[in-house]
C-alpha cells in the first residue's frame, strides 16, 4: 500500500477552543481568557463494561462517562475572579459545552457540571494561571437512550 503524501494533516486553531456555560453566560470562556494550558478534558471509565461469565464475556454499554475539565484561565483578568466568586456562592453549573480547537471534532456537551476544585495560587508575580476544575458527565452510546 502506497502512502499518499498529499493527505492534509489539518490545522489546530488556538482561538477556537471555548467553554459555554448554559445557565451562567457570564462564565463563558473564550481563547482570550486562557493561558497556554488552554482547556483539557479527561474522560474516565469505559464506554462498554465487559462482565465475565464461565465461558466468555457479556457486554453492557454504559449510558454515560464521568468527565473532568481543567480550564487554564488567567488570574490577571476579571473572568477568573467571576469563576472564583461562583465557586464561593454556588458551585453547581448545569450543562457546559466545550468547543474543541479543531473543526473535525464535534462540540462536547457535559451534563450536571459543578466546580470541583479551586486552584492553588502563587502571588509571587510570576504565574498568571488560574486552573478551575469542573466535573460532569457525557452521554455515550446514545442509541441506548433512543431504545429506552
Amino acid at each position: 500500500m502506497a502512502i499518499n503524501s498529499g493527505t492534509s494533516q489539518g490545522t489546530l486553531d488556538r482561538l477556537r477552543g471555548s467553554i459555554t456555560v448554559t445557565d451562567y453566560s457570564d462564565l463563558n470562556v473564550t481563547a482570550d481568557y486562557l493561558g497556554v494550558g488552554g482547556i483539557s478534558i479527561a474522560i474516565s471509565g469505559p464506554v462498554t463494561d465487559f462482565i465475565n461469565t464461565m465461558t466468555g464475556r457479556v457486554t453492557s454499554p454504559v449510558p454515560y462517562v464521568p468527565v473532568e475539565v481543567t480550564i487554564n484561565m488567567l488570574r490577571t483578568q476579571t473572568l477568573a475572579a467571576s469563576w472564583y466568586a461562583q465557586a464561593l456562592s454556588n458551585s453547581l453549573l448545569g450543562a457546559v459545552t466545550i468547543t474543541p480547537d479543531v473543526t473535525t471534532f464535534p462540540n462536547i456537551t457535559l451534563q450536571n457540571c459543578g466546580i470541583t476544585n479551586l486552584p492553588n495560587q502563587s502571588y509571587a508575580g510570576t504565574d498568571p494561571s488560574f486552573d478551575i476544575v469542573l466535573s460532569g458527565y457525557m452521554i455515550v452510546n446514545s442509541e441506548l437512550w433512543a431504545a429506552a
